[in-house]
């Protein structure tokens, strides 16, 4: 088994949509690209190595909400 550890820093950048589609409910998606560069890792294990990692993600979510009653009611006089 090998192992490495190593502590990145990078960026992130994203955005997103929100839509009300029924009184209460809205839907939304989103989008995130993180980035952390690239970096030497040594894997320790039977066989030690090191390697070159890019690391990168594309994360895209889905949500939809629920807003419970009304809200406040206000009373003018």
């Amino acid at each position: 088994m090998w192992t490495a550890s190593s502590t990145r820093t990078g960026f992130t950048v994203g955005g997103g949509i929100e839509a009300a589609f029924l009184t209460y409910w809205s839907a939304r998606f989103d989008y995130g690209f993180y980035y952390f560069g690239n970096r030497n890792v040594t894997f320790a294990g039977p066989n030690s190595a090191i390697e070159n990692v890019k690391q990168w993600m594309s994360v895209f979510t889905f949500g939809v909400s629920y807003r419970f009653g009304p809200g406040p009611v206000s009373t003018y006089y």
